[in-house]
């Protein structure tokens, strides 16, 4: 491919933007020393062409995204332009085959984005799929910011690259510093400023005049991060009451397509499903499977708590069966009696048993009346 700097070269572009559209054009994002130079070599050696360097280029076809990849400038380009936004397995597959592989085999998941809360999960799959569709209309042809008119005011960290992600979703550029007043004539959308510009500056004073909307840079990076989710009104600066008619536009657009979550994600949700309804059949069998006793205190009323109502048994033979005890020893019957005992609802401290259906208990009432007296 040439040294980097041979990329932006006026001389170079003519030609590489004749390259056919059946070339792979990517860029790598994310990849660093060894991973960087393997994810070239693969490309290369499969007859693709590499973009490098930090900045969108416009020819890109495919951006592969590395273990280290997140809302970067590539990303919001990617999604703005329609590229194909995939994970390095797409390379690793690829190698393995000798070919390109199918690309929806290996879309990104957003990697560290996702897991900071600076992507949704399914971001990149809604851009793939708006573009498939929009593909199908006359929107393919000006993409997601077709239409905009945008001027850049003040200086932001985001702004460089907002200048390169507005164009490649079919926006302009009109204007990166002042005066605006030739682009407020020719009618802008909106103008991004920097946030701790004052209100009463002479040019916010003229975009408020002329009733053009001011945004925060964010407003764009989370509209491309977030597409469904994020409530955007907030990002409107210096009392601008509304996104004005171009970039209300452009939202709805955005957000009036609704696409099916990933297979991924599809999968966790049906598997948590199928989990929860396991767990529902498992109850009658775990009740079925504890204890007798434990089972008797479930099934049976819970007693009041009046003075003249005797303890809750845990566990009592049942008054005149006699073949529960027969062919058992003595031994055997004092033992069994001694397990059963019952506990109080108020203080749940252990009691003896009140009823009188063997010896040994109408010995103890006994005791316990002449105690009384």
């Amino acid at each position: 491919m040439g040294r980097e700097g041979e990329v932006n070269s006026p001389r170079k572009l003519k030609s590489r933007k004749q390259m056919p559209k059946s070339v792979v054009v990517v860029a790598v994002s994310g990849m660093h020393g060894s991973e960087q130079q393997w994810a070239v070599g693969v490309v290369r050696a499969l007859g693709g062409k590499v973009m490098k360097g930090h900045m969108w280029d416009s020819r890109t076809s495919h951006v592969v995204f590395g273990s280290s990849s997140s809302r970067g400038e590539k990303f919001m380009a990617a999604a703005a332009a329609g590229a194909h936004m995939l994970d390095s397995t797409f390379l690793k597959a690829s190698e393995e085959a000798g070919e390109w592989v199918d690309e929806s085999l290996h879309i990104w998941d957003g990697g560290r984005g996702v897991g900071a809360g600076l992507i949704d999960p399914g971001t990149v799959q809604h851009w793939r799929n708006w573009h498939q569709e929009a593909s199908k209309t006359s929107e393919h042809t000006t993409g997601i910011f077709s239409g905009l008119k945008v001027a850049l005011y003040g200086n932001f960290d985001t702004k460089p690259a907002l200048s390169r992600v507005i164009p490649a979703g079919g926006g302009q550029v009109v204007c990166q510093a002042p005066p605006y007043t030739k682009a407020i004539q020719q009618g802008l959308s909106c103008a991004v400023v920097q946030p701790d510009k004052a209100a009463s500056s002479k040019w916010v004073a003229e975009l408020a005049a002329a009733a053009v909307p001011c945004v925060h840079p964010e407003m764009f990076v989370d509209l491309l991060a977030r597409p469904q989710s994020h409530n955007l009104t907030s990002y409107l600066l210096f009392d601008s009451l509304s996104f004005g008619p171009s970039l209300s536009r452009t939202i709805a657009r955005v957000r009036s397509f609704t696409c099916a979550p990933p297979a991924k994600q599809v999968k966790q949700a049906e598997e948590t499903k199928q989990s929860s309804r396991r767990g529902r059949r498992r109850a009658p069998e775990l009740k079925s499977e504890t204890p007798i006793h434990s089972a008797q205190l479930t099934s049976s009323p819970a007693p009041s708590l009046s003075a003249d109502v005797s303890p809750t048994k845990l566990s009592v033979p049942k008054v005149g069966d006699t073949s529960a005890n027969s062919g058992k020893s003595k031994g055997s019957k004092r033992k069994a009696e001694k397990k059963c005992v019952s506990f109080s609802w108020l203080d749940e401290t252990p009691l003896p048993e009140v009823d009188k259906s063997t010896p040994a208990r109408a010995a103890f009432s006994r005791k316990a009346a002449k105690t009384k007296k």
